[in-house]
């Protein structure tokens, strides 16, 4: 948190102060307001709830957080890699915005809503191949993330890639395609699903695991830059 304000504080002073520096410094503000207060967010979600209006504030809180670490980890990204153009998610999917406060209401609203949550990562990997000159030309967005972590000898670098792989993986559940393959039963099993599915909470689980993941996420990039 120090060095983030000092980092801020810095920036502010640097002249002449440039659109491209304003920029990053907002993005610093951002990141430190989200340690500051993180922990004052995680005992609001804590708290008891109570009938609807208390499930809909914590899904609420949850959907914030989810949003404000998105936009974190694409700057922070950019800013450890040094490609202005590089990106881990999409932040141009509104659908997707729009159903994280939303309880699933069943299979066919799961169906919609793992499809948008899925697509964040359908990123313009160009930027992310010229990370890693040797890439294979078959790898895709979270591959490519994997491969520039494993690199950088990433600790802990798979409790993220793990999630975000089996959320990929949960694009083929039926109907989307004819039947139930192996790797969509064992990725309903990693996030503590059952079957038969209660989509419902395999949903919230789902996005407790992938704002876990964003946390997480944002720890490594921390330590590959301290």
């Amino acid at each position: 948190i120090y060095d983030i304000f000092f980092t801020v504080e810095r920036k502010l002073k640097k002249k002449p102060f440039s659109v491209g520096r304003a920029m990053d410094t907002f993005a610093h503000l951002v990141w430190l307001a989200n340690l500051c207060f993180m922990d004052d967010l995680l005992i609001l979600a804590e708290k008891p709830r109570v009938a609807q209006k208390g499930e809909w504030t914590a899904r609420e809180l949850r959907a914030e957080q989810i949003t404000l670490n998105i936009g974190l980890i694409n700057a922070r990204f950019r800013m450890v890699t040094g490609s202005k153009k590089v990106l881990v998610f999409r932040e141009d999917m509104p659908d997707f915005f729009r159903r994280l406060p939303t309880a699933c209401k069943g299979h066919d609203d799961f169906l919609v809503k793992i499809q948008s949550l899925a697509s964040i990562f359908e990123v313009d990997i160009k930027a992310l191949r010229a990370l890693l000159p040797s890439a294979d030309p078959s790898w895709k967005s979270i591959k490519l993330i994997e491969k520039w972590l494993d690199g950088r000898s990433a600790s802990d670098s798979t409790q993220v890639i793990d999630v975000w792989k089996n959320i990929a993986k949960l694009r083929n559940i039926p109907p989307t395609h004819a039947s139930i393959n192996d790797e969509v039963v064992h990725a309903i099993e990693f996030f503590d699903g059952r079957i038969p599915v209660d989509f419902s909470k395999l949903w919230d689980s789902f996005l407790d695991r992938f704002l876990e993941s964003l946390h997480k996420f944002q720890e490594i990039l921390g330590a590959l830059t301290s």
